[in-house]
């Protein structure tokens, strides 16, 4: 998967945390959303957005089980 894909994953993973009840989500959600707008994720793509970042929007809560956006979730 390349940066660009990455970076439009992100996007979009943000834009479905902001909409969602207490800016979370579970990763079974977060990846049946995701495939339903086009993309190919995986919970290891997901690890990697959510941990790999230099910016950090999003956390894991919930035991890794959902994914949370912190604050505004900053730019992209």
């Amino acid at each position: 998967m390349n940066s660009f894909t990455i970076v439009r994953i992100k996007r979009r993973l943000k834009a479905l945390l902001m909409d969602a009840p207490e800016r979370q989500m579970t990763v079974g959600t977060i990846i049946e959303a995701l495939a339903a707008d086009g993309f190919r994720a995986s919970p290891d793509v997901l690890q990697v957005i959510v941990n790999g970042s230099s910016q950090r929007m999003f956390d894991y809560v919930d035991d890794g089980n959902a994914i949370h956006l912190l604050e505004d979730g900053g730019d992209l």
